[in-house]
C-alpha cells in the first residue's frame, strides 16, 4: 500500500476510464483527484503545483489536449519534474508523448499488472527527484569552484549524496542532478552489481528491485566493487568520467528513447542524461565508463 499522502491527478474525457482507475488506484492506497479535461487540469496543476507526485494524461481531449498539457508542464519551474503517465492506442500517439516529454506509458487496454507496475514506477521517480532536490538545498559553499575532485562510491545512498555535489559544482545543477544520478546509479546495480535489463524489470514488476541490491552489496562477489568519479574544470568545460567494475553492456541501445521499451517501468535514465542533462555524453571501453560534459561558455 502507498502512503496516503501520495497524490495522484487523473485527465480524461472519457468517465469510464476515470472510474476504472480511481477504483484501481484506491485499492493501492492512493490519493485521487480528476479532471474530465486539459484546461481545468491545467488550472487545477497551477493553483496546488506542489499537490501531485504523478499526472496521468490522455492524449485526446476536448480543448486542451494531453500534449498541450505537458509541454505546459515542462516550462513551469514547479512543475516541470512531475512524472507523467500518458495514455496512448497506437504508435503516432508514442512517437508524440515522447517528443512532449511524457515519462511513462500505458497501453490501452488497460492491465492491472502494468497499471499496478507503472504508477509504482512513477510515484518512486517523483520521490527521488524530491531527495536529490533536497540534497541540492542543503548547498555546499565553492563547490562551483572545484578544478579537479575524484570520488569513489560504492552503494546507492552514496550516489545520491555524490549527485548532489557533482551537481552543485556545475550551473545548472537542477538541470543535471537527475542526469547524473541515473548515471550513478547504473554504475552500481547495472555495473558492480551485474543486475541486467531484464531482472530488473521483473524485480520491479514484483517489488523486490531494493531487497536484491542490499542483498547483492552483502554478497562477496560484489561487496568489494567500487565505482570512481573524475571531475575535471578547464575554461571552456566540465567534464564527469564515472567508471564502474562490471562487465560493460551495450549502451548504444539506450542513448535515445526508445518506442519499443516504452511501456517498461525503466530504462530511461542514460536517454534522459544524453537528450536533456548534458552538452555530451560518451561511452568508452566495454560499456563501463561514461563521460559527460557540461560546458561553461
Amino acid at each position: 500500500m502507498q502512503s496516503s499522502k501520495t497524490r495522484i491527478l487523473l485527465v480524461d474525457d472519457s468517465k469510464f476510464n476515470l472510474k476504472l482507475f480511481k477504483r484501481f488506484l484506491a485499492d493501492q492506497g492512493y490519493d485521487i483527484d480528476s479532471c474530465e479535461d486539459g484546461q481545468s487540469a491545467w488550472e487545477l496543476l497551477e493553483k496546488e503545483p506542489e499537490a501531485y507526485s504523478t499526472v496521468l494524461l490522455d492524449m485526446v481531449m476536448p480543448g486542451m489536449d494531453g500534449i498541450q498539457v505537458i509541454k505546459s508542464m515542462r516550462k513551469n519551474a514547479k512543475l516541470k519534474s512531475i512524472p507523467v503517465i500518458f495514455q496512448t492506442s497506437n504508435e503516432e500517439e508514442l512517437h508524440k508523448g515522447i517528443q512532449a516529454g511524457a515519462d511513462y506509458y500505458i497501453k490501452k487496454p488497460f492491465k492491472d499488472e502494468q497499471l499496478q507496475t507503472t504508477f509504482k514506477a512513477a510515484v518512486k521517480k517523483f520521490h527521488q527527484i524530491q531527495e536529490l532536490n533536497k540534497e541540492l538545498q542543503k548547498g555546499s559553499e565553492g563547490l562551483d569552484l572545484l578544478m579537479n575532485g575524484k570520488f569513489e562510491f560504492t552503494n546507492l545512498n552514496q550516489a545520491d549524496a555524490l549527485a548532489a555535489v557533482l551537481a552543485q559544482s556545475c550551473p545548472n545543477p537542477d538541470k543535471i542532478i537527475m542526469g547524473i544520478s541515473e548515471l550513478l546509479i547504473n554504475a552500481i546495480e547495472h555495473g558492480n552489481l551485474a543486475i541486467t535489463y531484464e531482472e530488473k524489470s521483473e524485480l520491479t514488476m514484483k517489488g523486490d528491485w531494493k531487497s536484491e541490491v542490499s542483498k547483492r552489496l552483502a554478497d562477496e562477489k560484489y561487496s568489494s566493487r567500487i565505482a570512481k568519479v573524475d571531475l575535471v574544470r578547464d575554461k571552456e568545460k566540465i567534464s564527469i568520467t564515472i567508471e564502474d567494475e562490471g562487465a560493460g553492456f551495450n549502451w548504444q541501445k539506450y542513448m535515445e528513447f526508445d518506442p519499443a521499451r516504452a511501456f517498461d517501468a525503466h530504462g530511461r535514465g542514460i536517454a534522459t542524461a544524453n537528450q536533456i542533462c548534458f552538452d555530451s555524453l560518451e561511452y568508452k571501453g566495454r560499456g563501463n565508463i561514461v563521460i559527460v560534459t557540461v560546458n561553461l561558455s
